[in-house]
């Protein structure tokens, strides 16, 4: 759009424009996920999320390390960084392996407030974000305009698209760690749901001005470590995240929680998505097939995550490995042939839940 001769207002314009209709997409493709149960698959799904938790374990180290704001001055690395998050580590771990419910639940919400406390204490807490924030914010439906171009459509749907896809691998990390079946018409409602409200939130957010958005998938590793998969929670933080964004100031405080302190927590979160992943591959049973499936996407997922330029002269879809990994896992499932006279190694779960 830039090479075009747009201006910067023109191309936020267009790009909140493209995205608002390429969220109906992913309304629209809610209602044809139960045609495609030969697609996506227990092996599929199980690969997805295995790679989404594998991926995510880089952002998490990240933090750990001090964050891409030390790496810039040097102190990435540092013991200091590497005390902080350990000590956020060591409290979930402690928390997570006590027998009351109670505890086990807090040890995430204990260690982030123990971290940041002392991140206090070493002067580690940036609060110059906090400065000349209004009170009070209101969002205006289509702020910034509302333009349209095909181009950018067809490139913004295909992502949209491979956007279900992910959804699709996190709403199942999501029912397997809360206890719900991962197969079967309950399955595909879920499914169908969370993929329609992941499109109707993106059709609000593009509204009022704000990037489209998708699962977070780092949720079910909060929900393996808490125990906690209640619908009524998410209403409640809901409500708390829409008033975090009408009044900044509250919103902004949690951007001053040090890097090293959310790395303690999340390599620990990302690790278990990971886990989760692996559990529905080996809950569904194993044959050869699958073994073959899931030993290329894990070769090829972290390969590209390694060396993101290897794939550089192939669609930029391929070049994700969330993304790439989903598509070759999709091909892969419907070309490889399946035998059905091979006895699939199956595992029983239920002992991995806590």
């Amino acid at each position: 759009m830039k090479e075009g001769g747009l201006s910067e207002g023109a191309m936020v314009s267009t790009l909140l424009g493209v995205s608002f209709a390429g969220a109906f997409l992913v309304c629209f493709s809610a209602w044809l996920l139960p045609y495609l149960k030969k697609v996506i698959t227990p092996t599929v799904s199980g690969v997805v999320v295995m790679l989404i938790g594998l991926s995510l374990v880089h952002v998490g180290i990240a933090d750990f390390g001090g964050g891409f704001g030390a790496k810039a001055d040097g102190t990435f690395g540092s013991m200091e960084n590497l005390g902080l998050a350990s000590l956020v580590l060591l409290i979930v771990l402690v928390f997570n392996c006590m027998k009351n419910p109670l505890l086990r639940m807090s040890g995430i919400a204990v260690g982030l407030i123990a971290g940041y406390i002392v991140a206090l204490f070493l002067g580690k807490v940036d609060f110059s974000a906090l400065q000349n924030l209004p009170p009070v914010t209101l969002p205006v439906p289509f702020k910034y305009g509302f333009a349209f171009d095909w181009h950018a459509f067809i490139a913004a749907g295909a992502i949209f698209l491979l956007g279900v896809f992910e959804a699709v691998g996190d709403l199942t990390a999501t029912a397997m760690v809360s206890d719900q079946p991962i197969e079967g018409e309950e399955y595909t409602k879920r499914l169908r749901g969370g993929v329609l409200a992941d499109g109707l939130v993106s059709v609000i957010a593009t509204a009022l001005g704000s990037l489209p958005l998708t699962t977070f998938a780092q949720n079910n590793g909060v929900i393996q470590m808490t125990g906690v998969a209640s619908r009524h929670v998410g209403k409640y933080i809901a409500v708390i995240l829409v008033l975090l964004g009408l009044f900044p100031v509250v919103g902004r405080a949690f951007t001053t929680i040090p890097s090293p302190v959310l790395g303690g927590a999340m390599v620990l979160m990302f690790g278990l998505i990971a886990i989760a992943g692996v559990r529905i591959l080996v809950g569904h049973g194993i044959r050869r097939r699958e073994a073959v499936i899931a030993a290329t996407l894990v070769g090829l997922g972290l390969g590209v995550g390694f060396e993101p330029e290897v794939f550089k002269n192939l669609p930029v879809l391929f070049q994700n490995s969330i993304s790439g990994g989903g598509i070759t896992a999709v091909l892969l499932n419907l070309v490889l042939p399946e035998d059905k006279t091979e006895a699939a190694v199956k595992f029983d779960t239920d002992h991995l839940e806590h």
